[in-house]
């Protein structure tokens, strides 16, 4: 069994395993196990998420897969900042906060945890634990520049025919202000 929300849109030669939940006006293509996807997410692109829950309005790139399973089959831990959290789960994959991005053939190790409005455009695996407003990239993080972030969303809501609303501001400004600093910016 799985959910499919109103207007959602289910690709050709898409794989959809029991346990999916998929939110309004969402696009998903490729495989999706026993995840959760949030209204207006796009991951239209082939690449595999499992056991993961993604926020609204996410954009994954073609290709962002997610590992679900460690190959010693133990417990998944999470790193929440410098702390390691052990799950009690033997499958997890991806915890992806609101309005996040990832650039095509993103890899997602389990147990990852990429906060509100971050980028992920790296060649290579970015860390388990992303903060909220980071910037990702070969260079290392980088803060994600609100005037930037807002621009970008305003963009993403206009192609969804939503308007943007001084409530959608307040909450982006609010969650940058309780996210925790990225190493290595100010």
């Amino acid at each position: 069994p799985c959910y499919v929300g109103p207007y959602a849109e289910v690709r050709a030669v898409s794989l959809v395993r029991p346990g999916t939940s998929i939110g309004v006006m969402s696009k998903v293509g490729g495989e999706v196990s026993n995840s959760i996807v949030m209204g207006y997410t796009n991951k239209a692109h082939d690449g595999y998420l499992g056991d993961s829950y993604v926020g609204k309005w996410v954009n994954l790139g073609a290709g962002t897969t997610t590992s679900n399973l460690k190959n010693t089959y133990g417990e998944i831990t999470m790193n929440m900042g410098s702390e390691q959290v052990p799950t009690g789960r033997r499958r997890l994959g991806a915890l992806i906060g609101a309005h996040t991005k990832t650039a095509i053939l993103t890899r997602l190790m389990t147990g990852t945890y990429v906060g509100f409005c971050s980028m992920l455009a790296d060649s290579g695996s970015p860390p388990r634990f992303v903060p909220s407003y980071t910037f990702w990239t070969d260079r290392g993080p980088e803060k994600y520049r609100m005037d930037k972030a807002i621009e970008v969303t305003q963009r993403v809501f206009s192609r969804r025919d939503r308007g943007w609303t001084a409530t959608d501001e307040q909450m982006m400004r609010y969650v940058a202000e309780a996210a925790p600093a990225v190493e290595g910016t100010k």
